[in-house]
């Protein structure tokens, strides 16, 4: 029979989970995953799109309608110019002559250009409270939000316009992305979940802990190669709440000697497949 897991894996998870989540504004803006930052740094295009972006930006421009503008296309446009305007006031208004003062024009120029490309302000808005609340440098905090931004840029691009997720729960996909691919969930699995996610009208917030979970699955095998585990999860059979056991069994298997690609291959096996958690124990330890 199986044994159990123990506590130490579960301390273990608690403590990478923890540690995916207070990354944002670590070490001037950069996470543990050193490669997901090249991933948005080092292929960005001109336009500071990340590379996997480049073919949707590409084909949209191919395929503009120099005629009249589609109406959905028209309300889209101003509901971007409402959001951004409603940014705006919010930031002239926060924390007026207080850490904001040096940054606030600077904050302004890239919120508007990330709302502009469609970009959640709720997710802008988000990222500013927690740099204050932890009391980063000015010059921290603008950094490690101007490199999410161009994270939620490309996102915004996969998005396309769509309706998925609804404005009132876009910032929670958002921040998870930036999150994921700042702790070494690569753009291919991240693309992946997206694009599943929006043709089948996921809850946005199981789709954000998905990322999250893949995350610190990856960050427990060093980084390597479990990115994919995001989608895997989302599809799966089971609850939010049920993920952080799925990031112990990983923690067990990498003591174990298990190599990512032995783990990928039980958890597409097992979760991929309608299976539970006590299936993908047993495949990994028997």
């Amino acid at each position: 029979m199986a044994k159990r897991p123990t506590s130490a894996p579960r301390i273990v998870a608690a403590a990478i989970l923890l540690a995916i989540g207070v990354g944002a504004f670590a070490q001037g803006g950069q996470g543990s995953g050193g490669q997901s930052d090249q991933a948005a740094q080092g292929k960005e295009q001109p336009d500071g799109t990340p590379a996997a972006a480049a073919s949707a930006s590409a084909s949209g421009r191919a395929g503009a309608d120099t005629g009249e503008r589609p109406s959905s296309e028209a309300r889209g446009e101003a509901t971007r110019a409402r959001a951004e305007l409603e940014f705006m006031r919010w930031l002239d208004s926060y924390m007026p002559g207080g850490e904001l003062e040096t940054t606030r024009a600077r904050l302004r120029e890239m919120a508007a250009v990330a709302i502009e490309a469609g970009v959640s302000a709720d997710a802008i808005k988000a990222r500013i409270r927690e740099a204050v609340a932890k009391r980063v440098s000015a010059e921290t905090m603008l950094r490690a939000i101007e490199e999410d931004a161009l994270r939620w840029r490309w996102v915004a691009r996969l998005l396309d316009g769509s309706d998925w997720p609804p404005d009132d729960r876009a910032a929670e996909l958002y921040l998870a992305v930036s999150t994921a691919l700042r702790n070494g969930v690569g753009e291919g699995p991240v693309a992946g979940l997206v694009s599943w996610a929006k043709g089948t009208n996921a809850d946005p917030a199981k789709a954000g802990a998905a990322l999250a979970a893949a995350a610190s699955i990856s960050a427990a095998f060093r980084g390597a190669g479990a990115g994919d585990a995001a989608l895997t999860l989302l599809r799966s059979r089971l609850r939010v709440r049920q993920y952080s056991a799925a990031v112990e069994l990983a923690v067990r298997a990498r003591e174990a000697g298990v190599t990512p690609e032995r783990f990928m291959e039980a958890l597409e096996a097992t979760l991929g497949r309608g299976g539970s958690l006590r299936d993908l124990e047993r495949a990994l330890f028997g």
